[in-house]
C-alpha cells in the first residue's frame, strides 16, 4: 500500500520475488483494452475486491478485508514505515500482525485463523482453498501454475477455489476425472466431489492447442501433396 494524496491510498499486488526487468507490462496493459473499440475498461471483479479491501483498512473499518486478502492468496501486507496514519490502519485491522519493520518499511503477515465474520473462515492466505458451508480450507499447492497434491475426502457440495481469474484455460481432476467448472465470484472455481483422492490443477492455453493442430494439418496436406517424378539420364522411359 503506497499513499496516493492526503485522502488517498494506491494498491499494488506483487507475485513471487515482485518487480522484474521481464515482467510483460504491455502484456497487462493490452488484456485491459476491450476488443470492440480498444479502450481502457475499469477494474474487473478481481480489482474491486482488492480495491475494496484496501478502502476498509485504510478507513479504519476493516471488516471481512483480511479474509478477503487470504482468500486472493495474498500473504502479506507492506507499506512505508514513515505514513504513520497507513501503519496505525494495518495494526488495527484484524487478521494482520507485524512480521518485520526498518526504517523504510513494515511488513504485516495476513493471519486470519480463528477470525469469522459474516459466517465466513478463511483458515489462511493460499492461492488454493477447500471452501464448505463458508469455511475456507487452505492447501499448500507450491509455485507454478500447474498443482499437484493429495486430497483428502470431505463433506458434499464443497468447491475448489483457485486465487487466479477464472478463465477457460484452467482445468482440474481429481483420480484424473475431469471437475466441473463452475462460475462464483471472480476466482477460478470448481465443483469437488465429498471423496477424496490426487487432484491436478493446470492450465492450457488455448493457442497452443490450436496452434499444433495447425501444424498437424499443414504437415498432412504437406505430405499429400502428389510429386512430380524425374527420369535419371540414361533410364528407361
Amino acid at each position: 500500500l503506497t499513499p496516493g494524496g492526503p485522502t488517498a491510498v494506491t494498491w499494488e499486488v506483487l507475485r513471487g520475488a515482485g518487480h522484474q526487468l521481464s515482467d510483460p507490462e504491455g502484456i497487462i496493459s493490452a488484456r485491459r483494452l476491450t476488443a470492440q473499440d480498444g479502450h481502457l475498461r475499469g477494474p474487473d471483479q478481481a480489482d474491486q475486491v482488492i480495491g475494496a479491501a484496501a478502502a476498509r483498512i485504510v478507513a479504519r473499518n476493516p471488516g471481512p478485508a483480511a479474509l478477503d486478502l487470504a482468500l486472493a492468496g495474498i500473504g502479506f501486507v507492506q507499506a512505508a514505515a514513515d505514513d504513520l496514519a497507513l501503519t496505525a490502519a494495518l495494526d488495527a485491522t484484524p487478521g494482520l500482525g507485524r512480521a518485520s519493520e526498518s526504517e523504510d518499511r513494515v511488513v504485516w503477515q495476513v493471519q486470519v485463523e480463528g477470525i469469522e465474520i459474516d459466517d465466513r473462515e478463511v483458515d489462511a492466505a493460499s492461492r488454493l482453498h477447500v471452501v464448505s458451508d463458508g469455511v475456507a480450507t487452505a492447501l499448500a499447492p507450491g509455485p507454478g501454475s500447474r498443482i499437484e497434491l493429495d486430497l483428502a475426502a470431505g463433506p458434499a457440495g464443497r468447491t475448489l477455489v483457485l486465487a487466479e481469474r477464472s478463465a477457460k484455460g484452467w482445468h482440474a481432476s481429481l483420480d484424473g476425472v475431469a471437475l466441473n467448472s463452475i462460475s462464483q465470484d471472480w476466482a477460478q472455481t470448481f465443483e469437488l466431489p465429498a471423496q477424496g483422492g490426487h487432484l491436478e490443477v493446470w492450465y492450457e492455453r488455448p493457442w497452443v492447442f490450436w496452434s499444433i493442430q495447425a501444424v498437424v494439418w499443414l504437415l498432412a496436406c504437406l505430405v499429400a501433396l502428389p510429386t512430380r517424378r524425374y527420369a535419371r539420364p540414361g533410364a528407361e522411359r
